[in-house]
């Protein structure tokens, strides 16, 4: 058994109002050559597909393109594909992500979006439920079974026939108790390797700065100690790709592109083969787009520039560079960008963002500043609202998880409109 993992495409993602669908598609080019040659039998989307509940009409023909080009590498059609797995994610409206399913060949490719506990708990109720959620293979000796886990808001995984008389728990305990119920229901008694797909907060996870927050009322991430038994963990929500377990490996692949200025242009997917244990092998993604970030001078922004560019060699692919230019300076120069643009002028790099900072704006009190305030997210810049007033650790959390909670439910009402 061999598994290709992605997620967190955030097809029709901008920066600063510049398209990055060019990128994406050819990051999709590319995934289509890796599945060519490392041959997968199982290609797994971790959520995220889109960056937005309702994606632009050319977000949903590239989505809708690429699901039909898998086709062609299919068992079928004489490829190695066996399995798609599509999650929805925080940022996919799930009832829009399912909404190809009439058209989808169910044998090959499967889309889940929204989280639900079974309605009918006869045999027959619970085991079309894990139909929908779940897809098993028999694989030599082994019965592989891939839970499909969506991202979720506590009100749906609440919602299952399992939880009664739980109210004296604590929210963290209830919510884990009533995961722990959805998990074990899900899983059938034949299955040899449970293999999780999940859109969530994890384990003790590195954010790279461009995550939105998933909050859980009261549990901050889920803790991979539930997963003991399980042979691989294939997570998204979080763009920075990492292993938070190896033995046994739990996986963030990451995003495909940067989608900020602060992530790091180095991005992967994750190949696995069970005749290793699942260890998983991180394929290199081109970098068909590079994200400059430069702090700098008036006399030295020339061959700081420069010396960022040289680092990403021109290939055939490439679209240029986006750049966001911090310049200090003693004293404000009206000239400055005017220079600055007419020196970029001879180079494919695209000056995005710009930040001019006085003297007096580089004052360490001064601890909130434009270029702090548009290069945070809402819940960033509420966290650093917090840190400007003497509140404890524990009231900050509380504000912290009840502004989440506030934003989900715009989200929730935003969504369902």
């Amino acid at each position: 058994m061999r598994i290709l993992h992605t997620s967190d495409w955030h097809l029709g993602k901008k920066l600063f109002k510049k398209e990055r669908l060019p990128e994406q598609i050819l990051f999709l080019n590319w995934l289509l050559e890796v599945i060519k040659t490392k041959r997968p039998n199982v290609l797994v989307i971790a959520g995220d597909v889109f960056d937005t509940p309702i994606p632009t009409t050319e977000s949903l023909s590239t989505f809708f393109q690429f699901l039909k080009d898998l086709e062609g590498y299919s068992e079928k059609n004489g490829g190695s594909l066996k399995k798609v797995l599509v999650l929805a994610g925080n940022h996919d409206s799930a009832k829009l992500l399912e909404s190809p399913r009439p058209f989808l060949n169910h044998d090959f490719c499967k889309i889940v979006g929204l989280l639900e506990g079974p309605k009918d708990t006869t045999l027959e109720g619970i085991e079309k439920w894990r139909n929908k959620f779940s897809i098993t293979i028999k694989e030599d000796q082994k019965i592989i079974q891939f839970c499909l886990l969506p991202f979720f808001r506590t009100r749906e995984i609440l919602d299952n026939p399992w939880i009664k008389n739980e109210s004296k728990l604590h929210d963290e305990e209830i919510i884990l108790t009533a995961l722990r119920h959805w998990l074990e229901n899900l899983v059938r008694e034949e299955t040899t390797d449970k293999v999780l797909i999940g859109h969530h907060l994890y384990g003790s996870f590195l954010a790279s700065g461009s995550e939105q927050g998933v909050g859980l009322s009261g549990l901050d991430s889920i803790p991979l100690r539930i997963f003991p038994d399980w042979k691989l963990l294939l997570l998204g929500h979080i763009h920075k790709s990492q292993i938070l377990r190896k033995d046994p490996p739990a996986v963030y692949c990451g995003s495909p592109l940067p989608l900020r200025f602060s992530e790091s242009n180095e991005k992967f997917v994750y190949f696995y083969e069970d005749n290793s244990d699942y260890a998983p092998e991180d394929i290199s993604i081109p970098c068909f787009r590079p994200l400059l970030r430069v702090t700098t001078n008036e006399l030295e922004f020339q061959q700081d520039i420069l010396a960022e560019y040289k680092k990403y060699p021109q290939g055939e692919h490439s679209l240029g560079c986006y750049l966001e230019l911090t310049v200090q300076q003693k004293a404000p120069n009206r000239e400055l960008l005017e220079d600055i643009r007419n020196f970029l002028k001879d180079f494919p790099i695209d000056l995005i963002n710009f930040y001019a900072l006085i003297k007096e704006d580089l004052a360490e009190e001064k601890k909130i500043n434009i270029q702090t305030i548009n290069q945070s997210n809402t819940q960033e810049l509420f966290s650093l609202y917090l840190n400007e007033h003497d509140l404890s650790d524990d009231q900050k959390k509380i504000l912290k998880n009840s502004f989440s909670s506030l934003i989900q439910e715009q989200r929730d009402e935003k969504n369902a409109d």
